[in-house]
């Protein structure tokens, strides 16, 4: 079966369904709509001028010469200066060839240009943070290097995974209060209110008062609960602590050599 004689006609030069002749029929639209709009937009400004001309007129040469609204008005010939926040392009031969586009193609992000033989792709990519390319094209920067989030490699992520997790371990240093606010001051110019410093004095004094106090008294405790046994009593405690001591070298010892067993 054929494609049709619609497909036929489709690729003559004469014929309306034809992508060529589609093209300049959207072309020829685009067109029409700025140029209406231009007019409508200069129509607008002839009124507003007329408006001010006839109400002058009605006001008088008197009046009309305390008027000093022409004092702010720019001469004519003289065309506004462009604003100066433009907003950044997505791609770099925007930014270093500043190609230019038809007046009804220039905020339409939907038609799609090939400046100069290059590819322009509306994606952006997930390492590099730019437009024009995916992750998995070798056309970007990052393309060899992996990460824990944009990695494609199975591998990459499991080591990365162990590594996180093996500095996390780790136990860190304790870091003091005071030694938190001295850093604030320094690096950050921060500074807690005079009744929060206190707050957070008072609670470091208690908490270093109350651990010391607590240890002496269960040291003081102890040594008097130990005291008041005899002799013979203390013995039968440490011949206790020795059995317990030795039942457990035992079970070790089964242990490895149950394993030494299987191993085998």
């Amino acid at each position: 079966m054929g494609k049709g004689f619609q497909n036929f006609m489709s690729k003559k030069d004469f014929h309306p369904s034809a992508i060529w002749n589609l093209k300049r029929k959207y072309e020829a639209l685009e067109k029409q709509k700025m140029e209406e709009k231009r007019q409508a937009e200069m129509d607008e400004l002839y009124k507003k001028e007329q408006e001010i001309l006839e109400h002058k007129a009605l006001l008088g040469d008197e009046k009309a010469k305390l008027g000093l609204s022409f004092m702010y008005d720019a001469p004519a010939g003289i065309n506004k200066r462009e604003e100066e926040n433009k907003p950044e392009p997505k791609f770099e031969w925007q930014r270093k060839y500043n190609a230019p586009r038809e007046a009804y193609a220039r905020n339409n992000d939907q038609i799609v240009d090939q400046p100069f033989g290059i590819e322009v792709r509306h994606v952006r990519c997930v390492k590099c943070k730019k437009w024009g390319h995916l992750n998995t094209d070798s056309e970007c920067p990052m393309f060899s290097k992996d990460d824990e989030f944009t990695s494609t490699n199975p591998s990459e992520i499991f080591k990365a995974g162990k590594a996180s997790t093996s500095i996390s371990t780790k136990q860190e240093p304790s870091v003091s209060k005071g030694q938190l606010i001295y850093e604030m001051k320094e690096e950050h110019g921060l500074l807690l209110k005079q009744k929060i410093l206190s707050n957070i004095r008072t609670d470091e004094c208690l908490t270093t008062l109350g651990k010391s106090e607590a240890e002496k008294a269960k040291e003081e405790a102890f040594q008097k609960f130990y005291a008041s046994f005899s002799d013979a009593d203390k013995y039968k405690i440490l011949q206790k602590i020795l059995k317990k001591e030795a039942k457990k070298e035992k079970k070790k010892k089964r242990r490895e050599e149950k394993r030494k067993h299987k191993s085998k």
